[in-house]
């Protein structure tokens, strides 16, 4: 009985000391790059950054859902570029207003998201084959995307949805933050106080297991696979309204920081376990970085060699947890 109620406490331990790490860098950093530049602090950066990060973290985030599961999404930016392009095509060519066509895109997230959970349900359920999977679908949406743009960008969208991407409240909360922060609100609350939010964490722990205690993985595995979709059409709606344009090659280079902002949270990557607090600091972290490189005046292409160490650091101290937890674990039980 004492282990099992100090297993929980030693998890919320965790996860509090890793969220409070990355507070201490993004605190660090952010007091070092304002040594070196007196524009950094400056209202027009700080909305600058909350404008970066509300696209980074619904990135990360879609990413979060998966791996949590146990598996992999690497058509995540095809499908918020699919989804922009939709938005799109809907104002610009079927007269839509844009409120109807973020509703239309968002349901064409949907159903990519759709498609990845079942396809991956019917070949298999483990890592390799979510890779493969979405690894497939991603050059599909981005097919599509390149079929209707024809390599040409919409222009002159409808204000009021450039509205959003522009509007700051109180002149200096950008909307897109508190969109990106409601979504924030609504996976804690699902993945700490709902049976499906558990069923998720328990089908990436032991899947297996999870089938055994009478979870249906599949199911769940495809509605993650939605969950993880709508995410991405909003990033990728995000994006374009904070761009102004929408293009075929929105979400291009999502891959990575869509890895590196869970990562760094404290998510990991076997799955069974994800700190939502965590994630929302990685990717400040992330957005942060690329935005500290330029009032340093670095090579901005250094960024992607920045985020690629960051990932590797983040997976090395991932397994160091994970070993350290195991560790603890067998002690607990030869105490026993």
């Amino acid at each position: 009985m004492t282990t099992r109620n100090q297993q929980p406490s030693l998890k919320k331990k965790f996860q509090i000391t890793n969220t409070w790490g990355i507070t201490i860098v993004i605190v660090l950093l952010c007091a070092f790059i304002a040594t070196q530049s007196g524009k950094f602090l400056s209202q027009f950066n700080f909305i600058t950054i909350a404008r970066i990060c509300s696209v980074t973290i619904l990135v990360g985030f879609a990413q979060m859902v998966v791996i949590a599961g146990g598996g992999l999404n690497v058509s995540i930016g095809a499908i918020g570029g699919l989804t922009a392009v939709i938005v799109g095509a809907m104002m610009q060519r079927a007269g839509l207003p844009w409120g109807v066509a973020i509703a239309i895109a968002i349901m064409i997230g949907v159903c990519c998201g759709a498609m990845n959970g079942f396809i991956i349900t019917r070949l298999g359920t483990t890592g390799e084959i979510s890779w493969l999977t979405t690894l497939a679908t991603m050059s599909i949406f981005a097919g599509i995307s390149l079929t209707i743009t024809k390599a040409n960008p919409f222009y002159n969208l409808p204000k009021g949805y450039v509205w959003i991407g522009a509007y700051n409240i109180l002149g200096w909360i950008p909307f897109m933050l508190i969109v990106t922060v409601i979504l924030a609100l609504a996976l804690w609350y699902m993945f700490g106080f709902t049976s499906f939010g558990r069923q998720v964490l328990a089908v990436g722990a032991n899947s297996k297991a999870a089938e055994l205690s009478g979870i249906n993985v599949k199911r769940v595995i495809f509605i993650k696979h939605i969950i993880s979709a709508v995410l991405a059409a909003c990033a990728g709606i995000l994006f374009s309204t904070r761009l102004g344009s929408i293009g075929s090659d929105i979400g291009g280079d999502w891959m990575l920081f869509s890895f590196a902002a869970p990562l760094i949270g404290g998510t990991r990557m076997e799955g069974g376990r994800v700190n939502v607090i965590g994630a929302f600091l990685g990717g400040l972290l992330l957005a942060i970085v690329s935005n500290g490189v330029v009032h340093l005046q670095v090579n901005v292409y250094i960024v992607e060699l920045l985020q690629g160490v960051i990932i590797l650091i983040a997976v090395g101290l991932d397994r160091i947890r994970l070993m350290r937890e195991e560790h603890r674990e067998r002690m607990e039980r030869a105490a026993i």
